[in-house]
Order: C-alpha cells, then sequence, then structure tokens
C-alpha cells in the first residue's frame, strides 16, 4: 500500500501569515555547481567533478486572486521593499514536516482572468541562503520490557538509546511486550496499551533472530521507532 500523503492541507506563511488560496507550491528548487577537477592521471582516465557553489533557486506559486489578502499584499508590499522574508511551507499534518527558508519577492502577484476561468495569480520568491527540512517526531518511550518470559534486554533501556538486543532460550517460542509511553503505542504493528502486557508475538526457529519494532505515534507526527532483536538460541 503507498504512503503518499494528499497535498490538501499544505500551507506557505511568511512570518506566520497565511497566504490565502494556493492551488501550486512547487519547490525548493535546490541544486549545485560543479567543478572539473579532472587531471593527467585521473584514475581510468574518467572525469572527477567536485561540488561547489549549492543553488537554492524559486518557490513558484499559483493561486486565486484575494486582493484583500494580507499574505498576497504581503508579497507585492515585499517586492517593492526589496525585503527578505522568513517563510515557511508547512506539508499536511500526517507528513510533520515543513520547510523554512528566507526569500525575497523575485516576481510579485500577476494576475490572469479569460472569460471561462476564475481570475489567479502567480508569483515567485527567489530563496536566499539556507533551508531547512524540519521533521518531528513523537516523543520518545518511557520503558520498553520483555515481559514473558522475563528477560533482560541491552543495553539497559533508556529514551535515547533506538536499538537493543535480548536472548532467550532455545524452547521459547513466544515473548510478550510490556511498553510505556504516551499516545498510540505498537509492536510490530500491532496495538498495545501504555504499560499493559501485550499478547504473544512469535519468534523465529532456533538459532534465529527476530526483530521487533516498537513505535509511538503522537497525532501529527512522525512515528518513534525502537528496535529490539530477539535472539533464540540453538
Amino acid at each position: 500500500m503507498s504512503n503518499a500523503v494528499w497535498a490538501m492541507g499544505t500551507v506557505l506563511a511568511k512570518s506566520g501569515v497565511p497566504i490565502a488560496e494556493l492551488t501550486s507550491i512547487s519547490g525548493l528548487d535546490l541544486d549545485s555547481d560543479e567543478l572539473d577537477v579532472t587531471s593527467l592521471d585521473s584514475t581510468g582516465g574518467y572525469e572527477e567533478v567536485i561540488q561547489t557553489i549549492r543553488r537554492t533557486g524559486v518557490v513558484a506559486l499559483e493561486g486565486n486572486f484575494v486582493p484583500g489578502d494580507a499574505g498576497q499584499q504581503a508579497l507585492m508590499d515585499d517586492y517593492l521593499d526589496g525585503t527578505v522574508g522568513d517563510y515557511t511551507i508547512t506539508f499536511p499534518e500526517a507528513l510533520a514536516t515543513a520547510w523554512s527558508f528566507q526569500a525575497f519577492v523575485k516576481k510579485p502577484v500577476a494576475t490572469e482572468a479569460s472569460v471561462d476561468d476564475k481570475v489567479t495569480f502567480s508569483a515567485e520568491l527567489r530563496v536566499t541562503g539556507q533551508p531547512d527540512l524540519l521533521v518531528t517526531h513523537s516523543g520518545n518511550l518511557t520503558d520498553i520490557a520483555i515481559t514473558t518470559p522475563a528477560t533482560a534486554i541491552a543495553p539497559v533501556f533508556n529514551a535515547n538509546i533506538y536499538t537493543y538486543v535480548a536472548d532467550v532460550a532455545d524452547t521459547v517460542e513466544t515473548v510478550t511486550f510490556t511498553i510505556d509511553g504516551a499516545d498510540t503505542l505498537t509492536v510490530n504493528g500491532v496495538e498495545v496499551n501504555d504499560g499493559v502486557e501485550s499478547a504473544a508475538f512469535d519468534l523465529g526457529a532456533e538459532g534465529s533472530v527476530t526483530k521487533f519494532t516498537i513505535a509511538r505515534q503522537e497525532a501529527g507526527m512522525i512515528p518513534r521507532q525502537y528496535t529490539v532483536y530477539v535472539a533464540r538460541a540453538s
């Protein structure tokens, strides 16, 4: 099943003020220049290049023309002033991701009207400096325990350590977990309750290692994932 997310709900804002009724936001259009550093002794006669200037490109906008909108008006004002502003592109909640960047208005509000269409506008922001892709993770768990059979994990649980191992006897065919943490908690995609022993999860054959992915999912954020590898003796 695809993990694609519908773009509806994406917002472009300047200093926290949304630009109204956008129908398209393109970019950021990141790129870089390169420098040819090929020499007579380049291995195999292949060219060698290195990255030089990182190009930030433009963010192109299209939308419904709303002349009374503060965000659309700010585009024209900033063009006239030559102002460099702080912008964010915030994607739908399911992605928990946003671009943060500075830009000036390269092309201000350009309107278009035709007999068989609505009145629209377009504009371009020229990005300057380093943009940041901001990703918001869910919070950490407060404990992970293998309850049945009671088995220690290594290292000792620490909320900021995300990978663990555990050893069980060859006679052990299943394990249960007790997870402490808020919001939605899952073990290999199966939801479990906070602080309550889970149902049993199957282990692989004797001598195998079974991977368990344990996650905390806060609404509108990316899951915080921990991994526990359980080794079953031969």
